[in-house]
């Protein structure tokens, strides 16, 4: 059977363009991935080294008189990429907006930020897994799909050092870099502060990220 691995720098989008199809939903639902689906809630949060079943394309044949023009529509899912910057007010008051450009495969936005929670948003192609966000000139590369869902170690520790704290390693090791890290998050957030990766903290990561 067509099974398909994840590796780090995929998601649901681009594991199915590389199989030949344009759109990922329906392979998500599809009851060989049942499995997965009860794991992995937020299909675009899958864990390196989950299995997705993959279909063969069917070719479909459609009947049409000749030296005619018949007219098919095709019905693709638009996905989009999403960027939010928090906490960067204290910046915007010190130094006035700031400059951004987005830019994944072909698609780009440029603008500026001037407060904390704006969303940069763009079209994501379906096979695209990689992408830039320049934030006055300094570039950060995006890897779409390597973020883990947020009830895993190595999920929460994405998480924090994107908003901006410092866990050590995203290895999924709860050592005690993550712990100091951890802390730092809880401490900011007025949270109490045991450097425990429990659920509230967990929680607490996710509805600041958005996912």
């Amino acid at each position: 059977m067509p099974y398909h691995t994840k590796e780090l720098v995929e998601w649901i989008g681009s594991i199915v363009a590389k199989h030949g199809r344009d759109a990922w939903r329906i392979v998500f639902d599809h009851p060989n991935n049942a499995t997965l689906k009860s794991k992995r809630k937020e299909p675009n949060l899958l864990v390196t080294g989950d299995r997705v079943f993959v279909p063969p394309v069917k070719n479909k044949e459609e009947t049409g008189a000749t030296e005619q023009t018949h007219i098919f529509q095709l019905n693709r899912e638009e996905d989009k990429f999403q960027i939010r910057v928090v906490d960067a007010d204290l910046y915007f008051n010190a130094f006035g907006p700031l400059d951004y450009r987005l830019e994944i495969g072909g698609n780009s936005k440029q603008g500026k930020l001037s407060k904390s929670d704006e969303v940069i948003e763009i079209p994501l192609g379906i096979a695209e897994e990689t992408g830039t966000l320049d934030l006055g000139g300094y570039v950060i590369e995006l890897q779409i799909g390597a973020l883990e869902p947020h009830d895993r170690v190595a999920g929460l520790q994405a998480r924090l050092i994107n908003l901006g704290f410092d866990p050590g390693p995203v290895d999924n090791i709860a050592g005690p870099k993550t712990e100091r890290g951890i802390k730092d998050f809880q401490d900011h957030y007025g949270y109490p502060v045991d450097g425990k990766h429990d659920s509230g903290t967990m929680n607490k990561a996710k509805t600041l990220y958005g996912c």
